[in-house]
């Protein structure tokens, strides 16, 4: 099933969500949309990560449409 972003959106009224095919990170980019002063609450998600950041500086990495990654600011 294809992810429905529209839908996501949707169910979460108010919050600024920022969606990416492919990402380094979703780390990363939260922690610069929140140097940057984003909103509390703000979603950051990808179809992909090529160069995840985990617990402990841990690398990794998620295939293409193998699952939905996600972090909030």
């Amino acid at each position: 099933m294809p992810f429905d972003l529209q839908h996501v959106r949707e169910q979460l009224p108010g919050r600024r969500v920022e969606w990416f095919a492919s990402i380094d990170s979703t780390m990363n980019a939260a922690a610069r949309l929140a140097r940057e002063g984003c909103a509390s609450g703000t979603v950051v998600g990808a179809e992909e990560q090529t160069a995840g950041v985990g617990r402990h500086g841990r690398s990794w990495h998620s295939e293409p449409e193998a699952g939905c990654m996600f972090r909030s600011c």
